[in-house]
Protein backbone atom coordinates (compact mmCIF):
# COMPACT_ATOMS: atom_id res chain seq x y z
CA UNK A 1 0.00 0.00 0.00
CA UNK A 2 1.21 3.34 -0.97
CA UNK A 3 2.07 6.24 1.77
CA UNK A 4 -0.51 8.24 0.35
CA UNK A 5 -3.24 5.28 1.13
CA UNK A 6 -1.35 4.72 4.91
CA UNK A 7 -2.40 8.75 5.33
CA UNK A 8 -6.25 8.10 3.81
CA UNK A 9 -6.73 4.76 6.00
CA UNK A 10 -5.71 6.66 9.15
CA UNK A 11 -7.83 10.23 8.31
CA UNK A 12 -10.78 8.05 7.57
CA UNK A 13 -9.96 6.50 11.27
CA UNK A 14 -10.03 9.72 13.01
CA UNK A 15 -12.89 10.78 10.78
CA UNK A 16 -15.55 7.89 11.48
CA UNK A 17 -17.51 8.31 14.63
CA UNK A 18 -18.75 5.31 16.89
CA UNK A 19 -22.21 5.03 16.31
CA UNK A 20 -23.91 6.16 19.71
CA UNK A 21 -21.50 8.88 20.01
CA UNK A 22 -23.11 11.80 18.25
CA UNK A 23 -26.44 11.57 19.49
CA UNK A 24 -25.13 10.83 23.16
CA UNK A 25 -23.25 13.42 23.72
CA UNK A 26 -23.48 16.08 21.67
CA UNK A 27 -21.49 19.05 23.18
CA UNK A 28 -18.56 17.10 23.33
CA UNK A 29 -18.59 16.23 19.59
CA UNK A 30 -19.34 19.53 18.68
CA UNK A 31 -15.89 20.51 20.48
CA UNK A 32 -14.80 17.97 18.71
CA UNK A 33 -15.45 19.47 15.19
CA UNK A 34 -12.38 20.93 14.78
CA UNK A 35 -10.27 17.71 15.21
CA UNK A 36 -12.52 16.67 12.55
CA UNK A 37 -12.01 18.93 9.74
CA UNK A 38 -8.53 18.86 10.38
CA UNK A 39 -9.02 14.52 9.55
CA UNK A 40 -11.19 15.74 6.19
CA UNK A 41 -8.54 18.10 5.18
CA UNK A 42 -5.90 15.59 6.07
CA UNK A 43 -7.85 12.85 3.93
CA UNK A 44 -8.18 15.46 1.06
CA UNK A 45 -4.82 15.91 0.58
CA UNK A 46 -3.80 11.87 1.01
CA UNK A 47 -6.94 11.36 -1.78
CA UNK A 48 -4.70 14.24 -3.83
CA UNK A 49 -1.58 12.28 -3.15
CA UNK A 50 -3.13 9.45 -4.63
CA UNK A 51 -4.62 10.64 -8.13
CA UNK A 52 -0.81 12.20 -8.36
CA UNK A 53 0.66 9.14 -8.05
CA UNK A 54 -1.32 7.26 -10.32
CA UNK A 55 -0.18 8.98 -13.26
CA UNK A 56 3.48 7.46 -12.82
CA UNK A 57 2.02 4.36 -11.54
CA UNK A 58 0.47 1.15 -13.26
CA UNK A 59 -3.53 1.65 -12.29
CA UNK A 60 -3.72 -2.00 -11.03
CA UNK A 61 -1.02 -1.15 -8.76
CA UNK A 62 -2.65 2.08 -6.97
CA UNK A 63 -6.44 1.27 -7.16
CA UNK A 64 -7.85 0.34 -3.94
CA UNK A 65 -11.54 0.03 -2.72
CA UNK A 66 -12.40 1.37 0.86
CA UNK A 67 -14.87 -1.32 2.22
CA UNK A 68 -15.99 0.22 5.38
CA UNK A 69 -19.69 -0.29 7.33
CA UNK A 70 -21.35 1.77 9.21
CA UNK A 71 -24.58 1.42 11.50
CA UNK A 72 -26.05 4.76 11.96
CA UNK A 73 -28.09 6.42 15.08
CA UNK A 74 -31.62 7.18 13.41
CA UNK A 75 -31.17 11.15 13.56
CA UNK A 76 -27.66 11.05 12.13
CA UNK A 77 -27.66 13.21 9.12
CA UNK A 78 -26.74 10.63 6.65
CA UNK A 79 -30.10 8.73 8.41
CA UNK A 80 -32.03 11.58 7.85
CA UNK A 81 -32.05 11.67 4.21
CA UNK A 82 -32.65 8.24 3.97
CA UNK A 83 -35.98 8.39 5.97
CA UNK A 84 -36.76 11.19 4.16
CA UNK A 85 -36.85 9.87 0.88
CA UNK A 86 -38.62 6.89 2.73
CA UNK A 87 -41.25 8.95 3.70
CA UNK A 88 -41.84 10.45 0.06
CA UNK A 89 -42.02 7.18 -0.89
CA UNK A 90 -44.89 6.49 1.81
CA UNK A 91 -47.58 4.34 0.74
CA UNK A 92 -50.48 6.16 2.26
CA UNK A 93 -54.53 5.18 1.72
CA UNK A 94 -55.82 8.13 -0.30
CA UNK A 95 -59.15 6.81 0.72
CA UNK A 96 -60.63 4.61 3.87
CA UNK A 97 -63.67 3.93 1.63
CA UNK A 98 -63.39 -0.05 1.25
CA UNK A 99 -64.25 -1.75 -2.05
CA UNK A 100 -67.28 -4.61 -2.33
CA UNK A 101 -65.48 -7.81 -2.46
CA UNK A 102 -64.75 -8.40 -6.19
CA UNK A 103 -64.80 -4.93 -6.87
CA UNK A 104 -61.06 -3.74 -8.65
CA UNK A 105 -60.03 -0.04 -8.77
CA UNK A 106 -57.02 1.04 -11.04
CA UNK A 107 -55.43 4.31 -10.27
CA UNK A 108 -52.75 6.92 -10.66
CA UNK A 109 -50.89 8.36 -7.57
CA UNK A 110 -48.99 11.16 -7.35
CA UNK A 111 -47.07 13.25 -4.79
CA UNK A 112 -45.06 16.26 -4.47
CA UNK A 113 -41.57 16.65 -3.61
CA UNK A 114 -40.14 19.51 -1.86
CA UNK A 115 -37.19 21.09 -2.74
CA UNK A 116 -34.30 20.46 0.08
CA UNK A 117 -32.11 23.57 1.09
CA UNK A 118 -28.25 23.53 0.84
CA UNK A 119 -28.34 22.86 5.03
CA UNK A 120 -31.11 20.43 4.27
CA UNK A 121 -28.55 18.34 1.93
CA UNK A 122 -25.60 19.10 4.02
CA UNK A 123 -25.71 15.21 5.15
CA UNK A 124 -22.59 13.49 4.38
CA UNK A 125 -19.58 12.94 6.05
CA UNK A 126 -21.42 13.76 9.44
CA UNK A 127 -23.53 16.31 8.41
CA UNK A 128 -20.57 18.35 6.40
CA UNK A 129 -20.73 17.61 2.64
CA UNK A 130 -23.73 18.43 0.74
CA UNK A 131 -25.26 16.05 -1.42
CA UNK A 132 -27.26 16.54 -4.63
CA UNK A 133 -30.45 15.11 -3.37
CA UNK A 134 -32.86 17.51 -5.10
CA UNK A 135 -33.81 15.57 -8.53
CA UNK A 136 -37.52 16.02 -9.19
CA UNK A 137 -40.08 17.53 -7.68
CA UNK A 138 -43.10 14.90 -8.35
CA UNK A 139 -43.21 11.06 -7.45
CA UNK A 140 -45.78 9.06 -8.49
CA UNK A 141 -47.15 5.52 -9.32
CA UNK A 142 -50.00 3.36 -10.53
CA UNK A 143 -52.47 1.32 -7.98
CA UNK A 144 -54.68 -1.70 -8.31
CA UNK A 145 -57.28 -1.97 -5.24
CA UNK A 146 -58.99 -5.51 -4.99
CA UNK A 147 -62.19 -5.75 -2.45
CA UNK A 148 -62.32 -9.09 -0.86
CA UNK A 149 -64.40 -10.82 1.98
CA UNK A 150 -64.81 -9.66 5.26
CA UNK A 151 -64.85 -6.05 3.94
CA UNK A 152 -61.32 -6.11 3.46
CA UNK A 153 -59.24 -4.38 0.80
CA UNK A 154 -55.98 -4.99 -0.28
CA UNK A 155 -53.79 -2.71 -2.51
CA UNK A 156 -50.60 -3.33 -4.39
CA UNK A 157 -48.71 -0.14 -5.97
CA UNK A 158 -45.38 0.35 -8.06
CA UNK A 159 -43.35 2.72 -8.90
CA UNK A 160 -41.63 1.61 -11.97
CA UNK A 161 -37.30 1.82 -12.67
CA UNK A 162 -38.05 4.90 -14.89
CA UNK A 163 -35.14 6.85 -14.35
CA UNK A 164 -35.78 10.80 -13.78
CA UNK A 165 -32.57 13.01 -13.83
CA UNK A 166 -30.13 10.47 -12.93
CA UNK A 167 -32.53 8.60 -10.34
CA UNK A 168 -34.28 5.37 -10.54
CA UNK A 169 -36.89 3.77 -8.43
CA UNK A 170 -37.88 0.93 -8.34
CA UNK A 171 -40.26 0.10 -5.05
CA UNK A 172 -43.48 -2.36 -4.36
CA UNK A 173 -45.84 -1.49 -1.82
CA UNK A 174 -49.10 -4.00 -0.20
CA UNK A 175 -51.54 -2.72 2.22
CA UNK A 176 -54.62 -4.17 3.28
CA UNK A 177 -57.10 -2.49 5.44
CA UNK A 178 -60.54 -3.25 7.24
CA UNK A 179 -63.24 -2.09 8.52
CA UNK A 180 -63.31 -2.21 12.50
CA UNK A 181 -66.53 -0.01 12.89
CA UNK A 182 -69.19 1.41 10.69
CA UNK A 183 -71.45 3.81 11.21
CA UNK A 184 -74.60 5.33 9.39
CA UNK A 185 -71.94 7.53 7.63
CA UNK A 186 -69.08 7.70 10.06
CA UNK A 187 -66.50 4.88 9.73
CA UNK A 188 -63.18 4.04 11.44
CA UNK A 189 -60.67 1.16 10.00
CA UNK A 190 -57.07 -0.22 9.88
CA UNK A 191 -54.27 -0.88 7.96
CA UNK A 192 -51.57 -2.66 7.60
CA UNK A 193 -48.78 -1.68 4.91
CA UNK A 194 -45.39 -3.15 4.01
CA UNK A 195 -42.87 -1.44 1.30
CA UNK A 196 -39.93 -2.56 -0.42
CA UNK A 197 -37.56 -1.33 -2.63
CA UNK A 198 -34.67 0.61 -4.17
CA UNK A 199 -33.31 4.03 -5.59
CA UNK A 200 -30.49 4.41 -7.59
CA UNK A 201 -28.40 7.21 -9.23
CA UNK A 202 -25.30 9.38 -8.96
CA UNK A 203 -26.62 10.81 -5.42
CA UNK A 204 -22.78 11.27 -3.96
CA UNK A 205 -20.99 12.06 -7.00
CA UNK A 206 -22.94 14.03 -9.68
CA UNK A 207 -22.30 13.91 -13.19
CA UNK A 208 -22.72 17.78 -13.90
CA UNK A 209 -19.14 17.66 -11.52
CA UNK A 210 -17.34 14.58 -12.01
CA UNK A 211 -14.18 14.57 -13.40
CA UNK A 212 -13.73 18.28 -13.14
CA UNK A 213 -10.47 19.45 -11.97
CA UNK A 214 -11.64 22.58 -10.29
CA UNK A 215 -11.53 21.90 -6.32
CA UNK A 216 -14.27 24.18 -5.59
CA UNK A 217 -16.88 22.81 -7.44
CA UNK A 218 -15.39 19.10 -6.81
CA UNK A 219 -13.54 18.80 -3.52
CA UNK A 220 -13.80 15.28 -3.15
CA UNK A 221 -12.02 14.46 -6.33
CA UNK A 222 -14.80 12.55 -8.16
CA UNK A 223 -13.86 11.09 -11.13
CA UNK A 224 -17.29 9.72 -12.74
CA UNK A 225 -20.74 9.74 -11.87
CA UNK A 226 -21.33 7.29 -8.68
CA UNK A 227 -23.74 4.30 -8.77
CA UNK A 228 -25.17 4.41 -5.67
CA UNK A 229 -28.04 2.58 -4.08
CA UNK A 230 -30.51 3.06 -1.58
CA UNK A 231 -32.89 0.61 0.14
CA UNK A 232 -35.40 0.51 2.03
CA UNK A 233 -38.07 -2.24 3.87
CA UNK A 234 -41.08 -0.42 5.84
CA UNK A 235 -43.79 -2.16 7.62
CA UNK A 236 -46.43 -0.23 9.44
CA UNK A 237 -49.55 -0.03 10.42
CA UNK A 238 -52.38 2.41 10.52
CA UNK A 239 -55.97 3.47 12.22
CA UNK A 240 -58.20 6.34 9.81
CA UNK A 241 -61.48 7.65 10.99
CA UNK A 242 -64.03 9.05 8.20
CA UNK A 243 -67.59 10.09 7.13
CA UNK A 244 -69.32 10.65 4.04
CA UNK A 245 -71.75 13.45 3.48
CA UNK A 246 -74.22 12.83 0.78
CA UNK A 247 -76.17 14.68 -1.19
CA UNK A 248 -80.27 14.23 -2.53
CA UNK A 249 -79.15 15.35 -5.72
CA UNK A 250 -77.15 13.37 -8.46
CA UNK A 251 -75.75 16.79 -10.00
CA UNK A 252 -73.47 16.69 -6.49
CA UNK A 253 -71.22 14.19 -5.41
CA UNK A 254 -70.66 12.26 -2.55
CA UNK A 255 -67.51 13.90 -0.32
CA UNK A 256 -65.55 11.60 2.14
CA UNK A 257 -63.07 13.47 4.62
CA UNK A 258 -60.62 11.66 6.75
CA UNK A 259 -57.75 11.80 9.06
CA UNK A 260 -55.43 8.89 9.59
CA UNK A 261 -52.04 8.37 11.84
CA UNK A 262 -49.46 5.39 11.47
CA UNK A 263 -46.77 4.37 12.58
CA UNK A 264 -43.97 1.90 10.84
CA UNK A 265 -40.66 0.72 10.75
CA UNK A 266 -37.62 1.28 8.52
CA UNK A 267 -34.42 -0.49 7.50
CA UNK A 268 -32.86 1.41 5.32
CA UNK A 269 -29.29 0.59 3.38
CA UNK A 270 -27.06 3.22 1.53
CA UNK A 271 -24.46 1.55 -0.62
CA UNK A 272 -21.99 3.88 -2.05
CA UNK A 273 -19.94 3.04 -5.14
CA UNK A 274 -17.91 6.47 -6.18
CA UNK A 275 -14.83 6.57 -8.05
CA UNK A 276 -12.78 9.50 -6.49
CA UNK A 277 -9.07 10.22 -6.29
CA UNK A 278 -8.22 7.09 -7.25
CA UNK A 279 -9.61 5.09 -5.08
CA UNK A 280 -13.23 2.99 -4.79
CA UNK A 281 -15.61 3.83 -1.81
CA UNK A 282 -18.00 0.88 -1.11
CA UNK A 283 -18.71 2.45 1.74
CA UNK A 284 -22.07 0.93 3.36
CA UNK A 285 -24.28 3.09 5.55
CA UNK A 286 -27.28 1.42 7.58
CA UNK A 287 -29.70 2.70 9.79
CA UNK A 288 -33.24 1.16 11.76
CA UNK A 289 -35.68 3.83 12.89
CA UNK A 290 -39.52 4.36 13.75
CA UNK A 291 -41.57 7.14 11.65
CA UNK A 292 -44.56 8.12 13.07
CA UNK A 293 -46.88 9.77 10.28
CA UNK A 294 -50.34 11.54 9.34
CA UNK A 295 -52.55 12.88 6.64
CA UNK A 296 -55.56 14.82 6.12
CA UNK A 297 -57.58 14.03 3.49
CA UNK A 298 -60.44 13.77 1.05
CA UNK A 299 -61.89 11.82 -1.57
CA UNK A 300 -64.62 12.92 -4.12
CA UNK A 301 -66.56 10.36 -6.23
CA UNK A 302 -66.85 11.80 -9.92
CA UNK A 303 -69.36 9.64 -10.87
CA UNK A 304 -69.72 5.97 -13.13
CA UNK A 305 -66.99 4.84 -10.84
CA UNK A 306 -64.39 7.32 -11.03
CA UNK A 307 -63.18 9.40 -7.86
CA UNK A 308 -60.39 11.71 -6.79
CA UNK A 309 -58.75 12.07 -3.70
CA UNK A 310 -56.55 14.59 -2.07
CA UNK A 311 -54.07 14.51 0.70
CA UNK A 312 -51.69 16.25 3.11
CA UNK A 313 -48.84 13.71 4.42
CA UNK A 314 -46.94 14.63 7.67
CA UNK A 315 -44.06 12.79 8.93
CA UNK A 316 -41.51 14.02 11.43
CA UNK A 317 -38.16 13.30 11.04
CA UNK A 318 -34.92 14.08 13.94
CA UNK A 319 -31.62 15.06 12.83
CA UNK A 320 -28.42 15.81 14.91
CA UNK A 321 -25.28 17.39 13.92
CA UNK A 322 -26.89 18.49 10.43
CA UNK A 323 -24.43 21.30 9.30
CA UNK A 324 -22.96 21.87 12.56
CA UNK A 325 -26.05 22.48 14.22
CA UNK A 326 -27.37 20.49 17.10
CA UNK A 327 -30.63 18.48 17.39
CA UNK A 328 -33.71 19.54 15.09
CA UNK A 329 -37.27 18.04 13.52
CA UNK A 330 -37.20 18.55 10.16
CA UNK A 331 -39.88 16.45 8.60
CA UNK A 332 -41.75 15.67 5.41
CA UNK A 333 -44.84 17.62 4.70
CA UNK A 334 -46.25 17.04 1.24
CA UNK A 335 -49.36 16.79 -1.02
CA UNK A 336 -50.37 13.95 -2.63
CA UNK A 337 -53.74 13.18 -5.12
CA UNK A 338 -54.96 10.56 -6.57
CA UNK A 339 -57.10 9.50 -9.69
CA UNK A 340 -58.83 6.48 -9.83
CA UNK A 341 -61.72 4.83 -11.71
CA UNK A 342 -63.60 0.73 -10.77
CA UNK A 343 -63.62 -1.25 -12.97
CA UNK A 344 -65.78 -3.68 -11.54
Amino acid sequence: MTLAASMYFAAAERFSLNRRSLGKDLPREMERRKDRRKARALLVAACVALSWGSLSAPAHAQAFVLRDHEDLDFDRPEAWAMAWFAAVAFPTALSTEPLPPGGVELSLEGGYVPSLSEEQRTVGFLGEKPEDLNRSSVFGRPRVSIGLPADLTATVSWAPPAEIDGVEPNITSFALAGRLWQGPRARVAARVFGQRGTLRGDLTCPRDIAGLADFDRNPYGCEEPSKDEMSLRLVGAELSASTTFMTTSARWPAVSPYVTIARSSLHAEFQVDARRSGFLDRTLLETDGKIWSGTVGVSVGAGRGARVSGELFYAPLDVVGRAGKGKQTDGLLNARVLLGYRIR
